[in-house]
């Protein structure tokens, strides 16, 4: 007779536990709090100056792929880039509706093209 070996799941052992424990939540960590407060890394001054400083110069790269580019694909991704910035997104409407009847249903579905419809209705015979 052979003896089945029974896995221990170390996630609920006392030792993983503490060490969830260590790992987790610290109360007044600066770590913890900055990651419950921002979330986001905060660019420095320095940086969002030397951003801004090469910010012309790296849209006239781009300018220049999509104008003088070899690559249709760097063309289109370059001009894509650009209008990316300036143009807003295409507004788009929904519309949500609760109400749901199968009548309704297989009346769209009729109205949409009435060769999909396929006829299920039993057929009885009186003998």
């Amino acid at each position: 007779m052979t003896d089945t070996v029974t896995k221990l799941d170390k996630r609920k052992s006392p030792e993983h536990k503490e060490h969830l424990r260590q790992i987790g939540f610290k109360k007044n960590d600066p770590v913890t709090l900055e990651r419950i407060k921002g979330g986001s890394t905060k660019y420095t001054e320095e940086l969002k100056a030397a951003v801004a400083e090469h910010s012309l110069d790296a849209l006239a790269v781009v300018v220049d792929i999509m104008k003088n580019g070899a690559n249709e694909h760097a063309k289109l991704k370059a001009a894509t880039y650009i209008l990316e910035i300036c143009v807003a997104k295409a507004a788009r409407e929904i519309k949500v509706t609760k109400e749901y009847s199968v009548a309704d249903l297989l009346a769209q579905v009729n109205a949409t093209n009435p060769d999909m419809m396929i006829d299920i209705t039993p057929e009885v015979d009186d003998k």
